[in-house]
């Protein structure tokens, strides 16, 4: 086995590259099929925790406000965010949202008088973000 190690320019940080091997000895030579890399890591933890949007809440419904205010997108833009929420009895989180970057509310029919957890997190090309902290909101009674 043979390690070869190259120092790539910063520039190409969250771009496509295509990688080939080639390698060449006194029987001939052979080069590998392209390898696609996108030099980029996951996003960082979203934040604020999601909010209530007090104006566009009433007492059958809840608006969730959930724009990802960290720029540490891991080098690649953010294609989806998923939104999570509780059954407002401190039970497991559900995906209640699989949205495009650019949706940053929501809003859901709950039952009045309870308690709702809410989280979400970002994706790019190379996976998903760590959860942002939890957001509570009470459905008016």
């Amino acid at each position: 086995m043979f390690n070869y190690e190259v120092q790539l320019d910063q520039s190409l940080t969250g771009k496509e590259i295509n990688i080939k091997v080639a390698a060449l000895n006194v029987m001939g030579n052979v080069t590998s099929r392209a390898t696609l890399l996108t030099l980029s890591d996951v996003p960082s933890k979203p934040y604020p925790a999601p909010t209530v949007d007090y104006l566009e809440t009433t007492t059958g419904s809840i608006k969730v406000n959930f724009l990802n205010q960290n720029s540490d997108d891991g080098g690649s833009p953010i294609t989806i965010v998923e939104l999570f929420m509780d059954d407002g009895r401190q039970g497991e989180f559900k995906r209640v949202l699989v949205t495009i970057s650019t949706t940053t509310s929501y809003t859901m029919s709950v039952e009045r008088g309870l308690i709702y957890r809410f989280k979400f997190r970002t994706a790019n090309v190379n996976g998903w973000s760590d959860f942002s902290e939890i957001g509570y909101m009470y459905s008016f009674a």
